[in-house]
């Protein structure tokens, strides 16, 4: 069936045939087509056989070839009627198409029952479906006719719009394939270009002019057949591209060019639902991806991993263990205060031996929790509160109102987050009980070393069930790594002791450091400039005190600096040339001031020192060094250094070393930062994504990308002790923009251990699968990318119904305000930029600058050198005059100044003493 449809529209599209070809075009009785050139002896064949051709002229022609008419008719032709052979290929390719189309109804059907959540957008695409079946009674045979149902078609595509909304919130929780979630955006992009061309075709074809262009309308869907490929690996087809498809002969019309698009996209959508279908079909079949298992321990050393982390309270989680890990007995949980089982308990009293269908709830025993309602107190409500020290976000509450999966909004998401924060302050409109809206909580003050009593009824021990045929052996249902074999037993270090902030004898948990790491390479720029004020102007830093609260755990932010590019060695005097870089760059210098030297540092990475010390890869990485910058897979190789560029290193650190850097900046191994689009450091991203957890496991804390601004105090998420990342927008994956890690866990013994086994690959996808695989996805919480990204969905046409605030339909809204929206930024501020995430995420753009009619720090007096430097420059740039005491205009500044300017000229305030933070608190210097 696939055959007959693709073979159908490759005959209307007729790829790869020049202006100066004669061609034949053949349609079979059994479905099989057969395009040839003379000129470039190009054959398309699909079905057993393509033994008739109907048309085509040729003194050539194969043997089997009866004596077709030729195919000479122009657009005014084809209106009145003209050629009836070309009339007749035309109509048969569209009635075959549709009688293909309307025999998908069973199939449609079948996906209907899968899921309830499937049905209204399958639905939909039965309506737009049923809108062709008009075609089926086209007798006529006449473009008019074909015009008229086109415009039928047409009507049906535009009362789509609640298909092509509903595709993403129907694309999950599909049983039976874990990667239904990526089959609807590109159905979602298909049928949208569809409902484009349709009317553009139905347009052309009354009132088209002879010999109008129309290569640009019919230009492929972008990825359309790597897309299906990958999510459909038996589909083989040769998807036409917009070059082939532009070569047509010229007795072809541009009014069939543009109706075979069409139809191609209407094919290609139709063939994709019914592959689909087929993997769905058994709940238990594996998914069509068929990705290779990363899986490189047994389910004994799952048991131990789960075990040591609930047991140092890094699971202050009510969610149940995976089943799969087959754990016998439900571990006790101190992060937990003591409840009842979430799952009811069977009356069944099972034998001595165990399952793996085995309840693995744990069981709370730690200190109980009281949940607050922070807000400010009036007439004091300018400014939200500080959270209180000490408090802990509970993230159950918090995936319970954002998880995507569950259908839930970034708006409403953001809205939880603000007043369950007390960040609506002095704005909040009553709308009854916000009591399940609380997830903000305190341990209460617990010294004592015993633990909780909690009366358990004897049927919430787990229950155990024998299996029938279930297999002995230990490891049954794990996949291991093909090629592999299985890690030796885990050694763990003695688990951590969870203890409530309120019990600690100081602010600060020396187990759980409160770190923020960044990363970067290169010349220090506006974009960690901005990070590192955000930093300042959100978190309790303690600097609006002469002396810091003792009450207060101050967090620390880590700025690892690689002073080269990412595959180069470090010369010795790297750490004395980074700080003599820092002090001379205007956008880095402010930051060395003796005022925050206790809540900023500069830190020099070295990729070799760093990766010694990680006990789990020390003694083996050495053997990946030519595999070292692997990114989901695809290798970087590095070359050996040159022993005569090291030697001139050795004796001359920076100066050789610039020397090189300049002569190949633009090669991307010598690349120190991306300076555009096109020169994308693409090598310190890659070493980025390995840095951030190997940083978290030495040292613990958060991972912050360079491309990261805070937006709000993160203490209750330091209270939550757990690890965490958040999700790859609409995928069931992780971004690792952020990422939070306990310093040297059993988590991070695994997932050392596995990527070393996998190539040393720690892209985000990569670390997906590797907790995947192991069914330890909960001990690495996916967040909802509300928190921390909350503008992706709407990038990728996700909630556009309901965005948030502000409205990004590109990352790069957020440099260049629409100007529609461009009233926003100046009239909201701060508080009108996604209030209640705790930072914004703003996808790289390295090289546009955040403000660039005041592309220079503007932090007043004392920091006046950077700014006069970089202000002389830019005027020298221009070829203007620079002096330190022209007076600046209102006239000479962007009329709507952009997010970014805005953000960055707030932050800026506040260092300059002109505005306190966001919190209310003025800076003392």
């Amino acid at each position: 069936m696939f055959q007959n449809i693709l073979a159908l529209l490759l005959v209307l599209d007729a790829s790869a045939l020049t202006n100066a070809s004669p061609y034949f075009l053949g349609l079979g009785g059994s479905g099989a087509v057969t395009v040839t050139t003379t000129a470039t002896v190009t054959v398309f064949q699909c079905g057993p056989s393509a033994s008739s051709v109907v048309a085509g002229p040729s003194s050539s022609a194969p043997a089997a070839a009866a004596s077709p008419a030729p195919l000479a008719a122009s657009v005014s032709s084809l209106t009145s009627g003209g050629s009836p052979a070309l009339t007749a290929a035309i109509t048969n390719a569209l009635n075959s198409v549709v009688s293909t189309l309307n025999s998908l109804t069973p199939v449609l059907n079948n996906i209907e029952t899968l899921t309830t959540s499937l049905l209204a957008s399958v639905g939909s695409l039965g309506n737009t479906v049923g809108s062709l079946n008009g075609l089926s009674s086209q007798s006529q045979g006449n473009l008019n006719g074909i015009v008229s149902q086109l415009s039928t078609l047409g009507t049906g595509l535009g009362n789509t719009n609640s298909l092509l909304n509903g595709i993403p919130g129907s694309a999950v929780n599909i049983p039976g394939s874990t990667q239904a979630n990526q089959i609807f955006p590109l159905v979602r992009g298909l049928l949208t270009r569809l409902k484009t061309l349709v009317p553009q075709v139905t347009s052309l074809a009354t009132n088209l002019p002879t010999g109008t262009n129309l290569g640009s309308l019919h230009s492929a869907v972008s990825g359309v057949q790597s897309n299906l490929q990958t999510l459909v690996p038996e589909l083989d087809t040769s998807v036409l591209t917009s070059t082939q498809s532009q070569v047509l002969g010229s007795l072809y019309t541009d009014v069939q060019k543009l109706m075979a698009t069409c139809l191609l996209q209407l094919g290609l959508v139709c063939t994709t639902f019914l592959l689909f279908s087929r993997g769905l079909s058994s709940p238990g079949e594996q998914s069509f991806s068929q990705e290779e298992s990363t899986l490189v321990f047994r389910r004994e050393d799952l048991q131990k991993l789960w075990k040591w982390e609930i047991a140092s309270g890094h699971y202050p989680s009510g969610e149940s263990i995976p089943k799969q890990v087959g754990l016998l007995e439900s571990p006790p949980n101190p992060a937990l205060p003591p409840k009842s089982r979430t799952v009811s308990p069977s009356r069944y009293r099972p034998p001595t031996t165990g399952s793996l269908s085995a309840d693995t709830d744990t069981i709370g025993h730690g200190p109980k929790r009281t949940y607050l309602s922070p807000q400010s107190v009036p007439p004091h409500v300018a400014y939200p509160p500080r959270p209180v020290p000490g408090s802990v976000a509970d993230l159950d509450v918090i995936m319970k109102h954002c998880d995507f999966s569950q259908g839930k909004y970034v708006r409403d998401c953001l809205e939880v987050l603000r007043v369950g924060a007390g960040l609506d302050n002095g704005q909040r409109t009553r709308r009854g009980s916000f009591e399940d809206w609380k997830y903000i909580y305190m341990e209460e003050n617990t010294t004592s070393t015993t633990r909780h009593v909690v009366n358990q009824d004897p049927l919430q021990v787990p229950i155990y069930r024998p299996v029938v045929g279930r297999s002995d052996d230990p490891d049954a249902g794990l996949v291991l790594k093909s090629g592999a074999k299985w890690e030796p037993p885990l050694k763990l270090s003695p688990t951590l002791t969870h203890r409530p902030s309120a019990s600690l004898p100081e602010p600060c948990d020396t187990d759980n450091p409160r770190l923020y790491h960044m990363f970067w390479t290169g010349p220090f720029t506006d974009k960690p400039y901005l990070a590192l004020l955000s930093f300042l102007f959100t978190q309790n830093t303690g600097l609006h005190a002469p002396n810091p609260p003792s009450s207060v755990c101050r967090p620390q932010f880590w700025l690892w600096i690689n002073p080269g590019p990412a595959a180069s060695i470090p010369n010795p005097n790297a750490l004395h040339d980074m700080f003599a870089q820092l002090k001379s760059s205007p956008w880095a210098a402010p930051f060395l001031h003796p005022r925050f030297k206790d809540v900023i540092r500069f830190k020099l990475w070295n990729t070799t020192e760093q990766l010694d010390g990680v006990p789990e890869i020390a003694d083996d990485w050495r053997a990946l060094r030519d595999t070292l910058f692997n990114s989901g897979g695809h290798i970087i190789s590095v070359p050996e250094p040159e022993k005569a560029e090291e030697t001139e290193v050795d004796e001359d650190g920076e100066g050789v070393a610039n020397t090189t850097v300049k002569a190949k900046a633009t090669d991307m191994l010598h690349r120190t930062g991306s300076k555009s689009s096109s020169e994308y450091d693409r090598l310190s991203v890659i070493l980025s994504d390995m840095a951030r957890f190997v940083l978290c496991h030495r040292f613990g804390g958060v991972y912050l990308d360079a491309d990261t601004i805070l937006l709000r105090d993160w203490e209750e998420l330091w209270g939550w002790k757990g690890a965490f990342a958040y999700r790859w927008s609409r995928l069931e994956k992780y971004n690792t923009a952020v990422l939070r890690m306990n310093r040297g866990s059993a988590l991070g013994t695994f997932l050392f251990r596995t990527a070393l086994k996998n190539g040393l690959d720690f892209h985000p996808m990569s670390v997906s699968r590797y907790t995947k695989d192991a069914y330890l996805e909960g001990l690495l919480l996916r967040l909802p990318d509300a928190l921390f990204d909350a503008a992706w969905l709407n990038t990728e046409e996700y909630q556009r119904d309901r965005p948030p605030q502000p409205y990004f339909t590109e990352f790069s809204d957020f440099f260049d305000t629409p100007m529609e929206n461009s009233a926003s930024p100046q009239a909201l501020g701060f508080n009108g930029f996604f209030k209640g995430s705790y930072s914004y995420h703003f996808h790289n753009f390295w090289w546009k600058p955040f403000d660039p009619t005041r592309n220079w720090p503007d932090l007043g007096p004392q920091f006046s050198a950077g700014e006069t430097a970089l202000r002389k420059s830019a005027a020298e740039a221009e070829g203007r005059e620079f002096r330190v005491d022209d007076a600046e205009t209102v006239g000479d500044d962007k009329l709507d100044l952009d997010w970014a300017a805005v953000l960055k000229r707030t932050f800026e305030a506040y260092v300059r003493g002109e505005r306190p933070n966001m919190y209310g608190e003025w800076l003392v210097w």
